[in-house]
């Protein structure tokens, strides 16, 4: 069994889920209620240590479509989820970390709340695997493998016991396969394989939290502050060595545009900026903004604001 935390292994994976089938099987009425379904045909890069250290990059479909940023950091309770739009969430409970292929190193989660039955063997990635099937008994909790499923087929590392791959079938169809098509071990890891370190672009919000929205050329994040009633407000002149970056974020029914100062000396100062409610006093017409930032920068940022025209 791979338990050790002082090995490090490298897995090419593959995940393809038929959603339509699914979308059956959970009883849903609409397609909008498969956001949390991964697309199909999608391939990983994962590095393993378990039982805490991952990181799972998200690689092109199968035609060489490009995907938006998706990895995953975890060490220990600290995760780290790279979203699209220069985003990064991160949190401390291990629990609430995002999925990582990781039951597939740990198949007793699985096997333990089912009825269990080996039919033989097959290898899969060029290595030695038998072959089980597993049928989940009443009340169990096994959405880690493939909700909705009434029976599941691995194939378990002769050598490692790790699930090579995993078959999700409901109603007689097989509507979820996740697979392994290489597996090595790492022979010299790099030694922050497992830390992530913010980059200039990142953008870091607590799980819980609002991330900053959807990235926008400052163009269209001018059209959408209009559309949404108020001004969007910028800085002129922008100070030297400064950029703008702007996001649009929809809490509720009330857009908000976050415009984000990132000035030379790496300080940050963040303009959020929405529709002033009841009781609040708007900067200008009315646009409502809440700032945060260290208090000189701030004060140079906000003493320059004025609406785009």
């Amino acid at each position: 069994m791979i338990t050790s935390g002082e090995r490090v292994w490298w897995l090419r994976l593959r995940r393809r889920v038929d959603v339509l089938w699914q979308v059956r099987l959970l009883g849903e009425e609409s397609l909008e209620d498969t956001a949390l379904f991964e697309m199909s045909g999608v391939q990983y890069e994962l590095w393993a240590a378990p039982p805490d250290r991952w990181r799972l990059r998200r690689g092109g479909r199968p035609a060489g479509l490009p995907l938006p940023r998706d990895e995953r950091i975890i060490e220990g309770n600290r995760w780290y989820w790279l979203g699209p739009d220069d985003g990064v969430e991160w949190g401390d409970a291990a629990d609430s970390a995002p999925p990582t292929f990781r039951h597939l190193f740990e198949p007793w989660t699985l096997l333990e709340r089912c009825q269990v039955s080996e039919t033989g063997a097959e290898p899969v990635a060029g290595r030695p695997a038998r072959v089980v099937v597993a049928r989940p008994r009443d009340g169990a909790d096994v959405t880690d493998w493939g909700a909705g499923a009434d029976s599941y087929r691995l194939h378990l590392d002769a050598e490692l016991g790790v699930a090579l791959r995993a078959e999700a079938s409901g109603q007689g169809g097989v509507f979820q396969v996740e697979e392994v098509l290489e597996l090595r071990e790492e022979p010299d890891p790099a030694p922050d394989l497992f830390r992530f370190t913010p980059g200039p672009d990142d953008v870091l919000y607590r799980t819980g939290e609002s991330g900053p929205g959807k990235l926008l050329p400052l163009e269209d994040a001018v059209r959408a502050a209009r559309a949404a009633g108020f001004d969007l407000l910028l800085p002129y002149p922008l100070p030297e060595g400064a950029r703008l970056r702007a996001w649009l974020h929809r809490p509720g029914a009330q857009p908000r545009v976050r415009v984000q100062v990132d000035l030379a000396d790496g300080a940050r100062v963040v303009l959020v900026q929405r529709v002033a409610g009841p009781g609040e006093k708007p900067l200008w017409g009315n646009t409502y903004v809440e700032v945060s930032g260290s208090l000189p920068q701030a004060e140079q940022v906000l003493a320059g604001l004025a609406p785009v025209s």
